[in-house]
């Protein structure tokens, strides 16, 4: 196992800062769903807690996805 340099560990923090910040842009609720997944909430519940309907929310997660992995190829 390789140790990652100073410049890597710099390099893929910049990166996840983009990476957040755009998803931030696509999905502002995206961190609240995070720490909600984390609680052990289902989709449902999360859908409940963020008052979105259930199937936008699942909606607006995959095309969130598909935007960060069009822009960020390299990560997903």
């Amino acid at each position: 196992l390789q140790t990652p340099s100073n410049d890597d560990i710099v390099t893929d923090a910049m990166y996840l800062r983009q990476i957040l910040n755009r998803l931030n842009e696509v999905m502002p609720q995206a961190i609240e769903i995070g720490r909600l997944r984390e609680k052990g909430f289902t989709d449902t519940a999360i859908a409940i807690e963020i008052g979105t309907p259930r199937k936008t929310f699942t909606y607006r997660i995959k095309n969130a996805m598909r935007i960060l992995k069009s822009e960020f190829p390299e990560f997903f």
